[in-house]
This record gives structure tokens, C-alpha cells and sequence, in this order.
């Protein structure tokens, strides 16, 4: 056993054995550290690395990460967990894992305040998209593409105040600049990407629910 642990490639016969081994370490994982282990993007890889046995896309989400952060967050609003004030907790949930997956847009912009000002749509797409969430039949995708088109709508905001900010004032002013110019650059591939999955999905008819990676649900026990 020691054996298959160090060695390079991969000592069982298949796929199945691989999984079948990573799914265990996946479980020794968690009975050993439940309490250090929060359930967040990198615990949720790396269990999917585990139980997928290393092969090629272990870990690697199939779809861009603001959709299953979308869907996330609708979850959280139809779950209606406190008495009041879910509305706020969902959308500082938002910011938490925006950061947490290298989003952090809502650093220099107030996604409160497009939110605010898009309020009638917030309650709208929130709306169609949570009837049937209890029965499993409701559609995620007007509340996904809100939050798409939110995020989008933070980062041309921060296209202008970036604009504002290239006047000479200073070495500091410069980095603050250079900074901000790396998260767009990065972030308008994100949001590229999210956008063509959305529209994919839906041309696709897939309504149900946001599966995260690329094996089928229907084929796990």
C-alpha cells in the first residue's frame, strides 16, 4: 500500500479502483479534520480530485465559477434561513465567495448599490426562479443572469473609475491602477466564459439544477 502511495502512476487496474481508493481518502480526510475543513471552493476541488481518482479533470470545475456562485446563492435565498435580514447575508455571501474565488470586483464597487438600483429585477428573476425550487422543478437561470449581469455591470463602473484614476499622483496611485488593471483582465475572461455557459445551458434546456463538474450525477451511487 505504501507503495501505490509514492509511486508515479497509478498502480490499479482502473479508473474504478482509482476512485474507488480516493473516495476512501476523501472520507479519512473529513473524519480527520471535519473541523479544519470549510466547505468552500478549495475543500469542494479537492474532495472532487480525490473521489475522481487524479485523472484529468479532477478538481477543475466544468463550468466558470460565478454560475455555481449564482446558484449558490439563490439556494441560500429560497432556503430563507433567519426570520429577516436573509436578503442582506445572501448578498455579503456573495462577496465572500467572490473573493474567495479570486473575484474581488466588489472591493472598489459597491455591489449593494447595483443591486439597489436594479432592484425591481432583483425581485423579479428572484421570483421566477425560485417557483418550484422546493419541488425541484424551478428555473435557476433569470436569477444566474442577473447576478451575471450585475458583475458585469461592477466592472464597467470600475472601467470608469480606473479611467478617473490614470491622472499622474504618485508611485502608490500607479500600483493601485496596475492592480485593478490585472483583476479586469482577468475577470472579463471569467465573465466571457459564464456568459457562453449560460447561454449554452439554456439552449440546452438544462433548467433543473447547476452541476458543478463534469461527471454525470446520474452515473454516482
Amino acid at each position: 500500500m505504501r507503495r501505490a502511495s509514492v509511486a508515479t502512476r497509478p498502480l490499479f487496474r482502473d479508473r474504478d479502483d482509482e476512485e474507488v481508493r480516493g473516495y476512501r481518502d476523501a472520507l479519512a480526510l473529513i473524519h480527520r479534520h471535519a473541523k479544519e475543513l470549510p466547505v468552500g471552493n478549495e475543500t469542494i476541488c479537492r474532495l472532487h480530485a480525490l473521489t475522481r481518482g487524479q485523472i484529468w479533470d479532477a478538481g477543475e470545475y466544468k463550468v466558470p465559477p460565478p454560475i455555481p456562485l449564482a446558484a449558490f446563492n439563490l439556494d441560500f435565498l429560497c432556503i430563507h434561513p433567519f426570520r429577516d435580514g436573509k436578503g442582506r447575508v445572501s448578498r455579503l455571501l456573495w462577496l465572500l465567495q467572490g473573493y474567495q474565488l479570486g473575484d474581488e470586483v466588489g472591493r472598489y464597487i459597491s455591489l449593494e448599490r447595483l443591486i439597489e438600483e436594479n432592484k425591481d429585477r432583483y425581485y423579479e428573476t428572484l421570483e421566477q426562479s425560485s417557483r418550484g425550487w422546493h419541488e425541484g422543478a424551478h428555473d435557476p437561470w433569470p436569477y444566474i443572469n442577473f447576478v451575471l449581469s450585475i458583475m458585469k455591470d461592477a466592472y464597467r463602473d470600475l472601467v470608469d473609475r480606473v479611467g478617473a484614476l490614470k491622472a499622474p499622483r504618485g508611485e502608490k496611485r500607479q500600483m493601485v491602477v496596475d492592480g485593478i488593471e490585472q483583476l479586469l483582465a482577468r475577470s472579463r475572461t471569467t465573465l466571457s466564459r459564464s456568459a457562453s455557459w449560460s447561454s449554452y445551458f439554456r439552449a440546452s434546456a438544462v433548467t433543473c439544477c447547476v452541476t458543478p463538474f463534469g461527471s454525470s450525477r446520474s452515473k454516482e451511487s
